[in-house]
């Protein structure tokens, strides 16, 4: 079941065992457009849809409250949940390098709520389909790896030394391999890195002249 209504993030979090906090990694803040969220449950060795009321915050922070509860924690012990937030425009990534989140439920008792103590983390990269605002300088391309095919959710990213400090502009690859990579700090010779499991690419362009054509990384 879905649910788009934001709350404090104090309230929704007293009583839920999971606490996720969404981050766009552009703008480094809370998800723009709409969120839709999805839980599984492990049944076996498959995931199924289970219906279980969300809350997410202004923040971007999102819980699950009252899930695992239960008057005979014993009985019911532990449980497997799967995570799923989607955005659109943007490629969701688990600490795992997972598009979605997992994590081990303990059933608990009405007055014995079980807290985190800090989130775990979805970051929302941009996908090919990312709405940037306008005036982006953006490099389009496609990665494919060793074999020629199209490398999806390829880790595509460039790193610029700005008043001394490094910055890096990171998206990942749709479906198809291909990507738009902003280089908002970029002139002049940049290096465009790609990786995808253990291969791993570059290209060396240059901005701005390299944004009006389409490029390709290839994956060794």
């Amino acid at each position: 079941m879905t649910n788009w209504s934001k709350r404090r993030t104090e309230t929704i979090v007293a009583a839920s065992p999971v606490w996720i906090r969404l981050r766009d990694t552009f703008t480094g803040g809370p998800p723009v457009d709409r969120v839709a969220v999805s839980l599984e449950r492990l049944a076996g060795t498959t995931w199924v849809p289970f219906a279980h009321r969300h809350q997410l915050s202004l923040s971007g922070d999102l819980a699950f409250v009252n899930l695992g509860r239960t008057r005979d924690p014993g009985a019911v012990g532990t449980f497997d949940v799967r995570v799923t937030a989607t955005v659109p425009g943007s490629i969701s990534e688990a600490w795992n390098g997972d598009p979605a989140l997992t994590t081990t439920i303990t059933a608990w008792a009405p007055d014995a709520p079980v807290v985190p103590a800090m989130p775990d983390h979805l970051r929302l990269f941009p996908g090919p389909g990312y709405r940037f605002p306008g005036g982006t300088p953006l490099l389009a391309g496609q990665v494919l790896d060793s074999n020629g095919n199209p490398a999806p959710r390829a880790r595509v990213w460039a790193t610029a030394t700005v008043q001394n400090a490094s910055l890096t502009e990171e998206v990942r690859c749709d479906d198809e391999g291909r990507f738009r990579l902003p280089l908002r700090w970029f002139a002049g010779a940049v290096d465009i890195h790609a990786t995808a499991g253990a291969e791993s690419g570059s290209i060396l362009i240059f901005a701005p002249a390299a944004l009006s054509s389409t490029h390709q990384i290839t994956l060794t």
